[in-house]
């Protein structure tokens, strides 16, 4: 992992916030897993937030806390 790369969780907000997924909270728990909570506008939304946090350099597996 490029220790210069800022935290998976700013990376994750930044994208989100992209692309309008901007009440939710991402948690790095280590090893690459990383945790998703908060509440979305629809299932379309929550699909994007996983796409997103996914595509990040250093997310292996996400964890899905979100509701609608």
């Amino acid at each position: 992992m490029n220790r210069n790369l800022p935290s998976i969780e700013f990376r994750a907000k930044s994208s989100l916030t992209r692309v309008g997924c901007v009440d939710l909270t991402v948690t790095d728990c280590g090893d690459g897993d990383v945790e998703i909570k908060g509440t979305v506008d629809s299932y379309n939304d929550r699909v994007m937030a996983i796409t997103v946090t996914r595509a990040l350099p250093g997310v292996r597996r996400i964890t899905d806390l979100m509701r609608h």
